[in-house]
């Protein structure tokens, strides 16, 4: 378990599952072209286009949960983030700075090429956790 501690707040956790899977087990569930159609949910959808149009439609998932907050000049992490799809749309929001975690090479570099966040490709452990302070976390 992590244990964040928050300006304003007490500490909070983000507990994993237990067992938590291991690398080789999320590595064959996110599997190269599990966003881009080639999964058994989403046989044939390109999660990533899809993403990209809900950002101009004003319907990405998430999105509507983060509409009341003021972002403007907040650092955004983003667990679990994808292409960083909602962390774009914070940017347009006014946030300064994001940061996606994300398991997927293949997500993380999609979104570094479309949207440009700072995106770490890495299981969510104390090695993924950027540096300095950050306003809010969203685990989407």
């Amino acid at each position: 378990m992590m244990v964040f501690s928050l300006s304003g707040a007490h500490a909070v956790a983000l507990a994993f599952v237990y067992p938590q899977p291991s690398t080789d087990e999320l590595a064959r569930f996110y599997k190269t072209g599990y966003f881009g159609g080639n999964s058994d949910f989403d046989r044939g959808t390109d999660c990533f286009e899809q993403r990209r149009k809900s950002i101009e439609k004003g319907t990405l998932t998430g999105a509507s949960l983060l509409a009341n907050l003021d972002l403007i000049g907040l650092r955004v992490v983003e667990i679990g983030a994808a292409d960083g799809a909602l962390l774009a749309w914070c940017r347009f929001r006014g946030a300064a700075d994001t940061v996606g975690v994300e398991f997927s090479e293949e997500a993380a570099a999609s979104g570094r090429a479309r949207y440009g966040p700072t995106m770490i490709s890495s299981t969510v452990d104390e090695n993924a956790s950027p540096a300095g302070s950050v306003d809010p976390v969203i685990a989407n």
